[in-house]
């Protein structure tokens, strides 16, 4: 493959945001009052700031701020012509409503879900209790603070499988269809570990409920974006080794649909293809 394919006039992030609308952005945030009395810092600057700083593993403002300050020049040919300090950040993730990234997040999602669905049963026709079901879950979230209790959570593993059991009050429904159902909200299971494996959800950029609410939509936000990426190629990349390779080269300009041609085992060739040291040494010797 040519080294000169790997390249493309955006860094890898910009090829990130393309998959989001900015008029959807603006929209959202104006219905909900999220542009009163905004001189720059945007309902757009406010989301590329969060995920930038997700996706990247951030877990302080100072460092949001450090590393966007270094990455500037880069930053502002994708559109955001003021790095934000910590205050603008820290105030507006106060002041902006939470509801906007939550709504962004539906809007995302009911554009790309026929991509993301990986169900094929979905594709087909859609059983009458589907349309009407509403799953419900919880998960524990580690905090940097005493906004909840210390000492929740779950015992570690010890290497036994679970036997499952399921309870059902409703004597009707098929039985398979509760066990569809119970796969189904199997899958809120995965997503949460996804999350907590892949993302800096054990601190948080504020502690107030809203700043706390936006990082969660935000951190959707950008799951959702890498799995979108992740259904776009041809090669099969666990969602660990996405996200790493995504970090890593976040403000590389190069094409990620050609970087992921790829196999994973392969990646360190891949490095030393895509971004060779000067003088052409090898990264591996």
């Amino acid at each position: 493959m040519s080294k000169s394919t790997h390249f493309i006039g955006h860094p890898l992030l910009g090829q990130l945001l393309s998959l989001i609308d900015q008029v959807d952005v603006h929209r959202i945030s104006k219905k909900h009052g999220g542009e009163h009395y905004v001189k720059h810092f945007d309902a757009w600057h406010h989301l590329v700031t969060m995920l930038y700083a997700i996706i990247m593993r951030f877990d302080s403002l100072r460092e949001i701020q450090l590393s966007m300050t270094a990455e500037s020049r880069k930053l502002s040919h994708l559109g955001l012509t003021k790095i934000p300090k910590r205050s603008t950040l820290s105030d507006a993730n106060v002041r902006r409503s939470e509801v906007i990234f939550g709504e962004l997040y539906a809007t995302l999602y009911d554009k790309h879900k026929g991509v993301l669905s990986s169900d094929s049963r979905n594709r087909g026709s859609t059983p009458s209790w589907l349309r009407k079901l509403k799953i419900m879950d919880s998960t524990t979230i580690s905090l940097f603070s005493n906004l909840v209790f210390k000492g929740v959570g779950r015992n570690p593993k010890r290497g036994k499988k679970k036997l499952i059991s399921l309870l059902t009050n409703d004597f009707e429904m098929p039985e398979q269809d509760i066990i569809d159902i119970y796969r189904k909200r199997w899958m809120i299971e995965t997503l949460f570990k996804q999350l907590k494996q892949n993302f800096p959800l054990r601190y948080f950029y504020g502690e107030s409920a809203n700043a706390i609410k936006i990082q969660v939509w935000c951190t959707l936000i950008a799951n959702l974006l890498l799995m979108l990426i992740k259904r776009s190629v041809r090669r099969s990349w666990s969602f660990s080794g996405l996200a790493t390779m995504i970090r890593i080269l976040m403000m590389y300009y190069v094409n990620y649909k050609s970087i992921l041609e790829y196999p994973e085992k392969d990646w360190d060739l891949m490095i030393e293809e895509v971004i060779r040291p000067p003088n052409h040494l090898s990264l591996f010797d």
